[in-house]
């Protein structure tokens, strides 16, 4: 099945802004016990989060507005479905505070929800093809056989493939597990990169078919035309990559901030990041950030679908949301570990495509050719991301203390225990166990 992200921004009536905050604070301090909304109940979301957004500079009079982000599985109107039969006396008192609100049934709630929607410019998932079912199944089958395997009954004299052989044989006594018996299969891509990838090797072949004729002549010129503007917005690019080095200036640290920040961080296993930056002005900088986005949203389709985004192995899900016509862009992060090391894998694993990213932001460290330098500065890259932080109000996540690695791993296992496994074979699949 596949999995999603729902961007929803809606407008805040300006004069409910505080109390809306305020409320969403006593949802996310009490996610787990809260009686306005019964998360675990929710069946297809993964991760969620509410934030208020600061208003926008770059938009004349601008409104407060509200953002909602939900990773979820399957279809989008199944999930509204879920995420209005389950939340559906939070949010009549969440959306009491903006603008247009319906008041009236489900579908009304749903139709709300799909009309103020955002497209996602960029869109990553680590953990492609699994459900949350699946996730939750799949941990509780882990813990089960590490439970088994240790309980005494397995003798250590015994080889690797005797002891997956009892483990198998014990697994098929217990029905609770009798869905391991259904093949998983991981998405081989999502078919939006199955679609670019088809579009082009067609106008290949196109291209072949075609001969040495005058259509030949017309094909190539219209093929050119964009390599010549592109060749133009890059040389315009390097003029304005020289002009943003010599004007650049460090992000300031504010240890306030950083504080309030640090009360919606470093939980047990997964954390958070919500990030707001303005875009830098200009046909130049909006082509090349579309461009790169692009670019990421397709690898992460088709190339980075097996739990690792640029030598990143911790993202649960990420996505990058461009909003107010191009003048800003949203950046939302699910990961595991500290604030700390996450960046640090950013500059050390995935700064290219970062840079690619955020070279065309305000405030982003100076850059050479779009992708060298930028997030290698990695003190000025972290004081910057700081800078352009914003609070997370409430964040959920469906399993809190599962990482990426966890993940992945149990899927890895539970392929494994009903097979016939060789010595070897056994030998690594009891390593992951």
């Amino acid at each position: 099945m596949r999995q999603r992200g729902l961007t929803v921004l809606t407008e805040v009536m300006p004069e409910r802004v505080d109390e809306l905050t305020e409320y969403l604070n006593s949802i996310g301090q009490n996610i787990r016990k809260t009686s306005e909304m019964s998360f675990k109940d929710f069946q297809t979301i993964h991760f969620m989060r509410w934030v208020v957004l600061p208003v926008a500079p770059v938009v004349k009079n601008p409104p407060p507005q509200l953002v909602l982000s939900t990773n979820y599985d399957g279809p989008l109107d199944d999930h509204l479905a879920d995420l209005v039969r389950v939340g559906g006396k939070g949010l009549k008192k969440i959306y009491g505070h903006c603008k247009g609100a319906p008041k009236g049934n489900e579908e009304e709630w749903k139709r709300y929800l799909r009309q103020h929607r955002q497209r996602n410019a960029a869109f990553y998932t680590g953990s492609m093809g699994r459900t949350v079912s699946q996730v939750r199944q799949e941990q509780e089958l882990w813990e089960w056989m590490e439970e088994t395997a240790s309980d005494g009954e397995v003798d250590r004299k015994w080889g690797r493939k005797q002891i997956q052989e009892f483990l198998k044989k014990r697994l098929e006594e217990e029905p609770e597990f009798k869905w391991t018996e259904k093949i998983y299969r991981r998405p081989f891509l999502q078919w939006g990169g199955t679609g670019l990838l088809l579009l082009g090797l067609l106008a290949f072949f196109a291209l072949i078919g075609v001969g040495f004729t005058w259509n030949a002549w017309i094909t190539g010129a219209v093929l050119l035309l964009p390599v010549g503007v592109i060749a133009e917005l890059w040389i315009s690019l390097r003029s304005l990559e020289k002009k943003d080095k010599a004007n650049f200036k460090p992000s300031r640290k504010d240890a306030e901030r950083i504080a309030l920040l640090n009360t919606r961080e470093d939980y047990k296993v997964q954390n958070q990041i919500t990030h707001l930056v303005r875009v830098k002005p200009g046909i130049v900088r909006q082509f090349w950030l579309r461009f790169v986005l692009g670019a990421i949203n397709l690898l992460a389709r088709t190339f980075y679908n097996k739990g690792n985004l640029g030598g990143i192995p911790s993202i649960h899900y990420a996505r990058w949301v461009i909003l107010d016509g191009g003048k800003r862009l949203l950046f939302f992060s699910n990961y595991d570990g500290s604030w700390e090391s996450y960046l640090g894998e950013f500059v050390d694993r995935a700064a290219i495509g970062l840079t690619g990213v955020w070279s065309n932001t305000e405030g982003f460290p100076p850059t050479n050719h779009l992708i060298k330098s930028g997030a290698r500065y990695s003190t000025w890259f972290k004081a910057w991301t700081r800078a352009q932080q914003i609070e997370t109000q409430v964040w959920y996540s469906a399993y809190p203390t599962i990482s990426v690695k966890n993940i992945n791993n149990n899927t890895a296992i539970r392929q494994g225990i009903r097979k016939n496994l060789d010595e070897q074979a056994a030998e690594e699949w009891l390593q992951r166990l």
